[in-house]
């Protein structure tokens, strides 16, 4: 397990995400930098397994 925190951990990848603003639509689907992709199936595993796993004991707890 990684010692930054989740919400480092999410901030990085969102910013590299941002970073990318030519994400596109062209005629052979939608066009995305491959470091964007990569940040974005990160983002999506880590908002699945320990994300939504948070939230989900924080809505719990009230």
């Amino acid at each position: 397990m990684d010692d930054t925190s989740l919400h480092d951990r999410l901030k990085g990848l969102y910013d590299q995400l941002r970073d990318f603003p030519e994400a596109g639509r062209c005629e052979h689907g939608t066009h995305l930098n491959p470091r964007a992709f990569v940040a974005f199936l990160d983002m999506r595993q880590l908002i699945e397994r320990e994300v939504l796993p948070a939230l989900y004991q924080l809505e719990r707890k009230r």
